[in-house]
């Protein structure tokens, strides 16, 4: 019976991942959901970690917790690697008639 609840549970989590998907498509590209899913996780990810640091801390763990502490500079490191490119995908991207975006609002005095 628990292998019916599961694959039930996986076709409906699969429909509404399609739905989301099909909403998602008209409005945005697909750097710009991917930029949004790394940040989601990123977020949920570090304060899942913070949680944890504070149980720790709320049980009387003196001890150091590097095991944590990475795990949230790794996810950190992952995201400003992400975002890099998505902000040079933008600039190479917004350019008119040859004309980029800062050279556009650059004011010569």
């Amino acid at each position: 019976m628990p292998a019916r609840k599961g694959a039930a549970r996986r076709r409906k989590f699969k429909k509404w991942a399609l739905e989301v998907w099909s909403f998602a498509k008209g409005y945005l590209s697909f750097s710009k959901l991917l930029v949004y899913a790394v940040l989601y996780i990123d977020y949920k990810s570090t304060m899942t970690t913070l949680d944890l640091c504070r149980i720790s801390v709320a049980n009387n763990y003196t001890g150091s917790l590097p095991y944590l502490t990475a795990l949230i500079a790794f996810l950190q490191a992952a995201t400003a690697t992400v975002l890099s490119f998505s902000l040079n995908k933008s600039k190479a991207e917004n350019t008119t008639g040859g004309i980029t975006y800062d050279t556009a609002t650059k004011r010569d005095c």
